[in-house]
């Protein structure tokens, strides 16, 4: 039943993720609802090969992190520097709000950080289903005041473009942001703890995230 439970919330965990990710660059998420589902599934078995079977809970967030940049690259069809930057945008700013909400529970004593290691039970799936309960309603409520972002078409895309000077200095921030965002795992686990310094990291770089894609927004 655990077994089961966890792949269920896993698929749904990355299905918020896609969500944030149509939404804020204001593409129709239930139009593309069967590969979204399918990304979500191959995410959440990843997840639970990684955690589950090779125990080795650190390198989940990157190989989820991959799959969704080859997804969106090859499934859903969005040219290469846009699946970075997409997949950039919607996985950190979950991530970090996941950190945020565990943060705010842990202070409250609902949620401590021993059953935030928990890769199975009931206190990790019930902050999972808070998290993507809440995860959704900020999904809803950014399609619903017209937020986000329009500078990237909806795909399919052109396969191969030559970037700009200005996309390049781009591309090599979000390469940064990556490694910043596929090593928060690592931290946690290894380090024991979210830490506030943790989270201040991945605010200011979701903050400059936001701001450079602010910038392409305005540049048309």
């Amino acid at each position: 039943m655990e077994q089961v439970l966890f792949l269920i919330l896993g698929t749904f965990d990355v299905l918020v993720t896609l969500s944030l990710i149509f939404i804020m660059f204001r593409w129709p998420f239930f139009s593309y609802i069967k590969e979204c589902i399918l990304i979500a599934l191959l995410c959440s078995i990843e997840s639970f090969i990684t955690r589950m079977v090779l125990h080795i809970p650190e390198w989940d967030m990157v190989g989820q992190f991959t799959i969704i940049v080859l997804s969106l690259r090859f499934i859903i069809k969005v040219n290469p520097y846009h699946s970075l930057t997409l997949a950039l945008v919607g996985t950190l700013a979950y991530s970090e709000f996941v950190i945020i909400v565990f943060m705010l529970l842990d202070s409250l004593g609902i949620v401590t950080s021993n059953v935030a290691m928990q890769s199975s039970g009931l206190g990790i799936f019930t902050f999972q289903f808070i998290c993507e309960c809440t995860g959704a309603l900020i999904s809803f409520l950014i399609y619903k005041f017209n937020l986000g972002f329009s500078y990237v078409a909806v795909p399919p895309h052109e396969r191969i473009r030559k970037l700009t000077k200005r996309e390049k200095i781009t591309l090599t921030f979000h390469s940064i942001a990556v490694l910043l965002l596929t090593s928060v795992m690592f931290w946690i686990i290894n380090f024991g703890g979210v830490g506030y310094k943790v989270v201040l990291v991945g605010l200011l770089t979701l903050v400059a995230v936001l701001y450079l894609a602010y910038k392409e927004e305005y540049r048309l």
